[in-house]
């Protein structure tokens, strides 16, 4: 489950029927805030409960324009991460520094999931479209 105070519009998701980049997060009456999504002809609401995030992996980031140097190290125009494995990190865990050559500022932190990436990069003021 995905925590409610890390959602964004934008952020891409897993839901119950697939995954799909949120749309909308409203308050429905009986249900709490819930998302929505354009995965159908019509917008429909999605309990932040049922969601669950995407982890980062190499492949989403080569799609959404990072590179791998010869360090293993996956880099763009703004940003590095470093795969973490051991060292006590979790398994899946990227340390993660995001220097904007234009923008509010910096960041650097460890990130597991795909939501947080987009959050990190937009409160740097980078509006990067990540595709799945």
């Amino acid at each position: 489950m995905i925590n409610i105070k890390e959602l964004s519009i934008g952020n891409w998701v897993k839901f119950p029927y697939g995954i799909d980049k949120i749309v909308d997060l409203p308050y429905v009456e009986g249900r709490g805030v819930c998302a929505s999504f354009a995965a159908s002809a019509t917008l429909f609401p999605v309990s932040v409960k049922d969601l669950e995030p995407i982890e980062i992996t190499p492949e989403i980031l080569e799609k959404n324009g990072f590179y791998e140097d010869k360090d293993g190290v996956y880099s763009d125009d703004n940003s590095y991460l470093i795969p973490m494995y051991s060292n006590g990190f979790d398994a899946g865990t990227w340390e993660t520094h995001i220097e904007p050559t234009e923008g509010i500022g910096d960041f650097s932190g460890t990130l597991k999931y795909v939501h947080q990436l987009q959050n990190a990069l937009a409160l740097c003021g980078i509006d990067k479209k990540f595709e799945l």
